[in-house]
């Protein structure tokens, strides 16, 4: 290993470049364990390949032979099945393995007959993976730079939220707050993909529900409308989130993970609970007292390596569908796992792609994990998976309501709208035009509160004013509600807000008359 460095190199690196992609988004402490994984298991391979041949140079050429398919297994994956997440498609998944083992196979055998000087051919690799380690840490130099110059001009280090005093009623009830990602209003469902959701409502309203039917979401993005909801306040309100031409989320992941809702309700004797999501900053919370995982490999950096290596079905369309059954299958359950009074956050992502269920609960087949493009227009796949979703809210409340103690409080809310008219429109989200606007604003919003707190409810409220509304009525906070506001941005600057709010009150106004 002194003289042939390359086979320690190489996985190190492939670890390094996720990384320095992610810089923003995630800290370095996600990296360490899987540095040290990857070195011992490179020490391993080496070692061991080196007994066998009693051959340094052809030992180490096998092993980083190894390392480069291992590594690039899930890209050359993604590009043959055209995706963006890594759900294996048995025929692709099987068909590249045996090829990979077939190439590495041959490779090895190469290697070990050859009667070629390999000292030249080790002194290239440890030529080329030293330049890409370079490459690769000045490329962390230069985002670490980069983002603590924006954290000294913007100041990106969020403000501890300040809990909000809360009077425990008698007989606490339970809270349960689950979102339905980019699950749209029924007037976007019938207007824009020409489906009637009379049933889901209905069930919903049977059950008590009350459904604000002209609420929009406050904010665009998933990480802005659950940063916004589960603090009260808008973001451009807070004086210490990033600037307009920043892509640096790791404030709004701070925001969600330390949010005020949930340290108002523990100061006051809540438990919270929590429930893995598969997406970043909803996988884990270290302030939950109780996290349930349904079917987590690891951290969200680690999932992501796996998906680079033929590991990857560990994490794929099997474990995802088993994580959202489980969600399903397990809130209700909640009061007998955790001691009461308890405040549930579950942040499910279907309706949203990727299409993992068809109406029946059957798999779709491969599908893509994208927020904008191709996989929105496709209409059919996403109105199956509703359909089944429906199916199992409309259980999984039914269930969650059956309950000795005083009837719990359940919202039920989408984090933003549908994306399907996002790139068939001229603009696209870089310029939108209103009827996208209106689509991916427009959500499903459904309440089942007290009765003294649901008579306060109107059937504009958006987001930012749920647990204003809740905390006030139930709870006696002094806080009031606040005007309901709607923005835009796009994914590649999303601090640069736009308010929207009187364009589409004036488009609905339009339309009325």
């Amino acid at each position: 290993m002194k003289r042939y460095f390359h086979p320690l190199i190489l996985p190190i690196y492939a670890v390094l470049f996720l990384y320095s992609h992610n810089v923003g988004h995630i800290g370095f402490r996600h990296v360490v364990l899987p540095l040290i994984a990857v070195a011992v298991l490179s020490v391993a391979v080496y070692g061991l390949s080196t007994k066998a041949l009693h051959d340094q140079r052809r030992a180490a050429l096998i092993t980083s032979c190894f390392w480069v398919l291992f590594f690039s297994f899930g890209r050359v994956h993604a590009i043959i099945t055209g995706t963006r997440i890594f759900l294996p498609d048995a025929g692709h998944y099987y068909s590249l393995l045996l090829l990979w083992i077939v190439i590495f196979v041959v490779l090895s055998l190469l290697i070990t007959r050859t009667t070629r000087n390999l000292a030249i051919v080790n002194r290239f690799f440890n030529i080329a993976s030293a330049a890409l380690m370079v490459i690769v840490l000045a490329s962390l130099a230069m985002s670490t730079v980069f983002t603590h110059m924006q954290a000294s001009q913007h100041a990106e280090v969020a403000p501890e939220p300040e809990p909000v005093q809360l009077q425990l009623p008698q007989q606490p009830r339970d809270i349960y707050y689950i979102i339905l990602d980019g699950y749209p209003s029924s007037d976007t469902l019938k207007k824009v993909y020409g489906y009637d959701n009379s049933y889901f409502i209905d069930g919903l309203r049977e059950m008590g529900f009350f459904i604000a039917d002209e609420s929009r979401s406050n904010y665009p993005l998933t990480v802005l409308s659950l940063s916004s909801s589960l603090n009260m306040r808008y973001l451009d309100e807070m004086p210490k989130t990033p600037g307009d031409d920043s892509r640096q989320t790791a404030v709004t992941h701070r925001l969600i993970e330390e949010n005020t809702v949930a340290r108002s309700l523990q100061q006051a004797g809540y438990n919270f609970v929590h429930f893995n999501s598969g997406w970043g900053p909803t996988i884990y919370s270290r302030e939950a007292d109780e996290n349930f995982l349904c079917g987590r490999v690891g951290d969200e950096f680690t999932e992501a390596l796996i998906n680079l290596t033929p590991l990857m079905p560990a994490l794929g369309g099997d474990g995802a569908r088993r994580r959202i059954l489980c969600t399903f299958s397990t809130l209700p359950q909640v009061p007998q796992k955790v001691e009461g009074p308890r405040f549930t956050f579950a942040h499910m992502l279907p309706p949203h792609p990727p299409y993992l269920f068809d109406r029946d609960g059957e798999p779709l087949g491969r599908s893509e994990m994208q927020m904008t493009g191709d996989v929105w227009k496709n209409r059919e796949a996403y109105l199956e998976q509703l359909r089944f979703v429906n199916q199992q809210v409309l259980k999984m409340v039914s269930k969650t309501l059956q309950t000795d103690g005083p009837s719990p409080i359940v919202v039920i809310q989408a984090d933003h709208g549908t994306a399907s008219l996002g790139e068939r429109i001229t603009g696209g989200w870089s310029d939108p035009e209103e009827d996208f606007l209106r689509e991916r604003s427009s959500i499903l919003n459904a309440y089942l509160l007290p009765d003294n707190v649901e008579e306060n409810l109107y059937s504009s409220i958006t987001p930012v004013n749920t647990f204003r509304l809740l905390f006030r009525h139930h709870f006696l906070a002094d806080m009031d509600l606040i005007e309901d506001r709607v923005y835009f941005s796009c994914y590649e600057r999303p601090f640069d807000f736009r308010e929207i709010t009187d364009l589409l009150k004036e488009e609905e106004e339009g339309a009325k008359d």
